[in-house]
């Protein structure tokens, strides 16, 4: 039975109208969440723009390092992945990945304005990544 009712939803244009409104909900959390990072973050900051997905890329000045960000975010209540997992060679240490998907709600609001401001302090004090080596 069940099996039959999920052919018939994945058949039928219900299921093309349900892709239709998460696509475009998704696209506006994306939106929001990415407006909420330039105006918290430093103003050399970038954002990318997904081409699929739900996750957003920051690049931060490069003074900035992502794990220790990481780790003082953790401390706040704050999650954000470091660059430097998704990166074989190391690379991305100023870059940080952050989820969209539950993006707009005043807790990740709340969220972007604490990174922001961990990021504008810690790319006030850091020295240079490539000065630390």
């Amino acid at each position: 039975f069940f099996q039959a009712v999920l052919a018939d939803f994945l058949v039928g244009s219900a299921y093309e109208n349900q892709l239709r409104k998460m696509r475009r909900a998704l696209s506006q959390r994306i939106a929001r969440m990415s407006d909420a990072i330039c105006a918290a973050f430093p103003q050399q900051c970038t954002v990318s723009e997904p081409q699929g997905g739900f996750v957003v890329w920051v690049g931060m000045p490069e003074n900035v390092d992502a794990l220790v960000l990481h780790q003082r975010a953790h401390e706040a209540g704050v999650a954000c992945m470091p660059g430097q997992l998704f990166s074989a060679s190391g690379k991305l240490g100023n870059y940080v990945r952050l989820n969209c998907a539950n993006g707009g709600s005043p807790q990740v609001d709340a969220a972007i304005v604490k990174l922001g401001a961990l990021v504008h302090e810690l790319s006030d004090r850091q020295p240079a990544l490539r000065d630390a080596a």
